[in-house]
């Protein structure tokens, strides 16, 4: 069976976060399921990130932020 991509993408997520990755960075646009309030668990508990423009990113990324 093949998930449409909105779903693979969530099923993936939801994957990295059961396995402990910290620090990714989510977009340009954020799922639907995402409300307000999973937005801040997923923020506040596994350092989820919004990304922003490339050459920010980097940087961050650099830092190790």
């Amino acid at each position: 069976m093949k998930l449409p991509p909105p779903l693979r993408n969530s099923t993936v997520l939801l994957a990295l976060l059961y396995l402990g990755v910290r620090g990714i960075r989510l977009g340009p646009t954020l799922s639907a399921f995402l409300s307000p309030g999973v937005v801040k668990v997923l923020v506040d508990k596994f350092d989820i990130k919004p990304i922003s423009t490339v050459e920010a990113d980097i940087a961050a990324i650099m830092q190790g932020k």
